[in-house]
């Protein structure tokens, strides 16, 4: 009776470790931005959040290269509840916007505007990006520590999701930093 309780117990626990949600990026107290107000505030006072290690969602808009890594420009997008899907917001360009730096190089696919990510990094502050129509204003800035993203180039994720007729699940691609 008692061995009986004791496997009951281990399957039970084996199973609801199994079932418990995971994460694309390792556990380090990173906090998700997942409402549009959550983000407002991100913008409207980045000191709070300066130094604190945050998740980020976005659509590439642009990458710049420097010696010292990539420089991604980038319109918000809501956290996802399921990491492994994705953001699957499907507006297009809006004012929401922030830039990262990566201290490594992303390969050509991972570089496409339009292509989805999720990040998490370290806040830095703000840094100046200029919009689509020539203006400089400042933007939330954060250092990533990893990058992961779908190789969309601007077609929804789901689009891209196997199926009878098409059977390519789309290529995306964990880019990690160890600093």
């Amino acid at each position: 009776m008692r061995n009986s309780i004791i496997l009951a117990t281990g399957a039970l626990l084996t199973f609801s470790m199994g079932c418990a949600s995971q994460s694309l990026f390792p556990s380090n107290g990173s906090e998700a931005l997942k409402s549009k107000s959550e983000f407002g505030v991100l913008t409207a006072q980045p000191d709070v959040f300066q130094g604190k290690a945050i998740k980020l969602a976005g659509r590439m808009i642009g990458v710049e290269d420097t010696a010292e890594g990539s420089i991604v420009r980038a319109e918000w997008l809501p956290y996802p509840n399921n990491e492994f899907e994705g953001p699957t917001e499907k507006s297009g360009l809006n004012s929401d916007q922030f830039a990262l730096f990566y201290p490594g190089q992303l390969d050509w696919e991972g570089r496409l505007p339009g292509n989805k990510f999720l990040v998490v990094g370290v806040m830095e502050g703000t840094t100046s990006m200029v919009s689509a129509v020539g203006q400089s204003r400042k933007v939330p800035y954060l250092h990533a520590r990893c990058l992961h993203v779908w190789k969309t180039g601007g077609s929804e994720i789901e689009h891209h999701q196997p199926n009878v007729d098409l059977g390519y699940p789309v290529m995306k691609e964990m880019y990690c930093s160890g600093t």
